[in-house]
């Protein structure tokens, strides 16, 4: 396990990082002109913010030229905490046209799946019973509400 030190906002951050994958600097990375995923100032504080916690665990995807193919979101994190090198694995194998494929492909397949509302509440459950803040995990406190039977405040009822 590699160790990186951020600089978030003045603070000294220690990132773990997987040793399986090379480190390249952000400022090598080409960010992909026509990324058709966008993603908020807010979400990016969320990726920030897991990384911050459980490290580096997923590596950037780059082409041969070190043009990001999946992990926009992950580098403009890694920014926002002051990392000057992210973990990648090169995807020399791929064609301009195979990678652009995988852009698509790798945003829009995770889009396709769904939740087991039984087992996603059980497991909040579990991480929240061990002291983790759930809103750290992605889930505005409305869906919260609807997995644990809550009723929305709003709604008027209570």
């Amino acid at each position: 396990m590699t160790v990186a030190l951020a600089h978030a906002g003045g603070d000294q951050v220690r990132i773990a990082i997987p040793s399986a994958y090379p480190l390249r600097p952000i400022d090598e990375l080409r960010v992909y002109a026509m990324n058709a995923r966008l993603h908020s100032p807010e979400q990016v504080g969320q990726i920030a913010a897991s990384i911050r916690r459980f490290g580096f665990v997923n590596p950037v995807l780059v082409d041969a030229a070190g043009t990001i193919v999946a992990g926009h979101g992950r580098v403009l994190a890694a920014d926002l905490l002051g990392m000057t090198a992210v973990p990648v694995v090169e995807l020399g194998h791929l064609s301009a046209d195979e990678a652009r494929q995988l852009r698509l492909a790798d945003n829009r397949i995770a889009l396709n799946s769904t939740w087991s509302p039984e087992i996603l509440a059980a497991e909040l459950r579990a991480v929240a019973g061990a002291g983790a803040d759930l809103g750290a995990l992605g889930f505005s406190g409305a869906e919260l509400d609807k997995l644990f039977g809550r009723r929305d405040a709003q709604d008027g009822e209570n």
